[in-house]
């Protein structure tokens, strides 16, 4: 989970340092966005507050929204809509919100991220690379190779995607696009932050946030990163330090990170 909320940082001050990184991975004035919100509001939901039903889910997320820093965060606007109570979970929303959720869930369980992606209702695209990411994770999860997960049956068309994607490279902002991106960082990398690199300089002219959340994941899942040398900015641990710092505990201690996800596993959570 800090592996993916690290991802939108490094996007961010990938963005600040002129398209480019410097010598710091994260910068200190870099700042979460709304995609970097939602996948801390995920995470917040799932292992911390219990809130796993749609409902009170929404109004965590909502929290996050009129909580967030106006001066640097900008929502889309049917974001707002999408978090009142009135809206029945059937607002039709773009690609780049959804698939930081699927970030966060994918690595607990597959269905639990599918049922929070339905919830946004996305495209086809979107649909499609959250059906993908969630069974890339698994693989990685259960041990696979990079080239084991790529060839399993449930991703079958990905491999081609991968290999001739300029039928959507005309779509930068397409999720499809982002996970392809993703996935190419994470398959040429060594490591976690060749993962997060690669993928923030593949997307210059993409979703860069999008791209290197899902970069992130999958790096993290792979090579279980120390979550010690995550080094959160000022400003994120000001807003966002009591979440983190519970993160950070569930990430370091494996056995509690196993009870919390069987839990939610077991509660079938997210079903309406």
């Amino acid at each position: 989970m800090l592996g993916t909320l690290y991802g939108d940082l490094v996007a961010c001050s990938f963005k600040q340092n002129g398209m480019k990184l410097g010598d710091e991975l994260v910068r200190e004035d870099a700042f979460f966005s709304d995609k970097g919100l939602m996948a801390l509001a995920t995470a917040d939901a799932l292992m911390i507050k219990d809130r796993t039903s749609p409902q009170t889910f929404k109004s965590l997320a909502a929290d996050y929204y009129y909580g967030r820093d106006k001066r640097l965060v900008r929502f889309p606007e049917w974001f707002e809509k999408w978090c009142t109570p009135e809206n029945e979970y059937n607002y039709d929303s773009d690609c780049g919100m959804a698939m930081p959720m699927c970030c966060i869930a994918a690595p607990i369980d597959y269905d639990m991220s599918i049922a929070l992606f339905r919830m946004m209702l996305s495209g086809k695209a979107a649909m499609y690379a959250s059906w993908y990411l969630g069974h890339l994770v698994k693989a990685l999860k259960d041990g696979k190779s990079k080239h084991e997960a790529l060839m399993q049956d449930e991703v079958s068309m990905l491999p081609g995607w991968i290999n001739n994607h300029s039928h959507i490279a005309s779509e930068p902002f397409n999720a499809l696009n982002s996970l392809i991106n993703g996935w190419i960082a994470f398959e040429k990398a060594n490591d976690y932050t060749e993962a997060v690199k690669f993928a923030a300089e593949l997307s210059k002219d993409a979703d860069t946030r999008v791209t290197t959340m899902i970069a992130a994941t999958l790096a993290e899942v792979y090579y279980k990163p120390d979550v010690e040398k995550f080094k959160f900015p000022k400003n994120c641990t000001d807003h966002y330090g009591e979440v983190i710092k519970r993160l950070r505990e569930i990430d370091q201690d494996p056995a509690i990170k196993w009870r919390i996800e069987v839990e939610l596993v077991a509660t079938h959570c997210f079903n309406q």
